[in-house]
């Protein structure tokens, strides 16, 4: 059962104007709950999000996002056979609770991507080519107002890939023109959504792999993180098999992925969301899949230069975090 087509519009032109009136870096308080990427597994995210809202002193007690902060990291689409249903959820929390959701882009909201990794098949194949075509268009159209980047009370920074050499002030990324139709037209946006760490590695060099932005070492995320005046940095993009997983094992850099299951068949992992308490302490709430179905709509057969899939390998480099029921203390 589809969503109509004319819900899908109505709710896509509201969110746009709420995004139109957000700069490229957005801002929030503590506490607030960091998610991941999501790649269209709508059961995944309903079941974090009420894992968020459980309370074992008031079983009954219902998600009043009044308040909660929800940051969303990106990659809200391809790969997953719901993303429209993840899309629309992620819009009504965003038209209902503007002050308090705040939906940042990732690689995969950019047309180039999601035009090859099963976005733009699933809106045509389940609306139709006419329709779907048009739906494609709209999206793209909002998720070029989306912002790159979120800072949670002036400490942590929640971006979906990682830092970027041109990034020597907050306000850089203010700079950075939005609408953005083309990531190419900004190579700090571009490594905001597309840049890796490397264990072992000084300084930055080219993401060969990827075949897009850069790697960046622990000394460069410690000099980015003094310079910028932060403590933190969340992201997603990178698959850890716990569903989180911190950067050279610690806490400076922290990976959240909130879909399970979301790489290669012969890999399975965990999915997660980061709880950051008013006190800027930390915990990791964690869900396993649960059944064996088929997830994606879109089969990979090749690993190309930007596949996200590079990222499940590449991430056995990163410590995994058993951070569930364990509260951490965000590096000061």
């Amino acid at each position: 059962m589809n969503i109509p087509y004319g819900t899908l519009k109505q709710t896509m032109v509201a969110v746009r104007e709420i995004l139109k009136t957000e700069k490229m870096l957005v801002t929030c308080g503590a506490p607030a709950v960091i998610f991941g990427d999501v790649h269209g597994q709508v059961g995944d995210l309903t079941r974090l999000l009420t894992l968020v809202a459980w309370d074992a002193a008031n079983p009954s007690r219902k998600l009043d996002l009044n308040g909660e902060r929800f940051v969303f990291c990106g990659d809200y689409v391809d790969r997953g056979n719901r993303q429209v249903e993840v899309l629309e959820l992620l819009f009504c929390l965003k038209i209902m609770y503007p002050n308090n959701v705040f939906l940042v882009r990732g690689n995969h909201e950019t047309r180039d991507i999601n035009m090859r990794h099963g976005f733009r098949d699933e809106l045509i194949s389940r609306y139709g080519e006419d329709e779907g075509k048009k739906l494609y268009e709209m999206y793209n159209e909002v998720f070029a107002h989306l912002p790159i980047a979120c800072v949670i009370g002036g400490q942590i920074l929640c971006v979906h890939g990682g830092i970027s050499p041109l990034l020597t002030k907050l306000e850089d990324i203010n700079n950075i023109p939005k609408p953005l139709y083309n990531i190419a037209d900004s190579q700090l946006a571009q490594d905001i959504l597309w840049a890796d760490p490397m264990i072992g590695l000084t300084g930055t060099k080219p993401n060969n792999v990827r075949g897009i932005s850069n790697y960046f070492g622990e000394d460069t995320l410690d000099a980015a993180l003094k310079q910028l005046g932060l403590s933190m940095v969340v992201c997603g993009h990178r698959i850890p098999r716990n569903g989180v997983a911190a950067f050279a094992n610690k806490l400076k850099l922290v990976t959240v992925f909130t879909a399970t299951n979301a790489g290669s068949a012969s890999r399975k992992n965990s999915g997660a969301a980061l709880r950051v308490f008013k006190d800027f302490t930390i915990q990791a709430l964690i869900i396993h899949k649960y059944y064996s179905a088929a997830i994606h709509g879109v089969t990979h057969k090749e690993n190309n230069e930007k596949d996200d899939d590079y990222a499940v390998h590449k991430e056995d480099e990163l410590p995994e975090l058993n951070m569930f029921d364990t509260i951490y203390p965000v590096p000061r």
